[in-house]
């Protein structure tokens, strides 16, 4: 794809999955953001996890913003961005531990409540969640919960000065939420 490498925590590397490089995780995304990210000016993810299609986006972009509400996904991608300090991008990547409510207010925050099975997977989300066929998500979906402070899209674009226009991509990827 469009970009260089990208450094992660040795930890969260899972290399049946390749996160970097040419991924094998959901190459249809990758497939899409190759061919929108280069129209746009700005990303905003929702749900950025460890920092996977965020960092690929912010080597495409002047300005990437994420927003993860899991603390243990969050403690995770903050690690990985500042393991990537070296790169181009970093000076233009921002990400934040809150997370995206629904509403049209420019308020302050609104305590939300997530749940997975447990904190820091790829999967956790503001509804109870569905099992999966596929059990990629564990087996009890709903057993860890967490209060976390939400914010409406219009006040996170707001406070990050992106424009609604056509300029700003917008991934979202929160379980059982979008």
């Amino acid at each position: 794809f469009n970009t260089g490498p990208v450094s992660y925590d040795d930890s969260m590397r899972n290399d049946s999955i390749q996160i970097d490089g040419i991924p094998t995780r959901e190459p249809e995304t990758y497939t899409e953001f190759s061919y929108w990210l280069p129209k746009s000016k700005y990303y905003v993810g929702f749900g950025t996890w460890i920092g996977v299609t965020i960092f690929y986006a912010a080597q495409m972009v002047e300005k990437a913003v994420g927003f993860e509400g899991d603390p243990s996904a969050y403690a995770s991608i903050y690690t990985n961005l500042e393991g990537n300090t070296h790169r181009t991008w970093y000076n233009h990547t921002y990400i934040y531990p809150v997370a995206v409510r629904e509403g049209y207010a420019e308020s302050g925050p609104k305590k939300v409540s997530m749940r997975s099975d447990k904190a820091g997977n790829s999967c956790s989300g503001m509804n109870e969640i569905r099992r999966r066929k596929d059990n990629a998500c564990g087996n009890d979906m709903n057993k860890v919960s967490w209060d976390i402070d939400g914010y409406t899209l219009s006040h996170l674009l707001k406070i990050n000065k992106l424009p609604v226009s056509k300029e700003t991509f917008i991934k979202i990827d929160i379980e059982s939420y979008e």
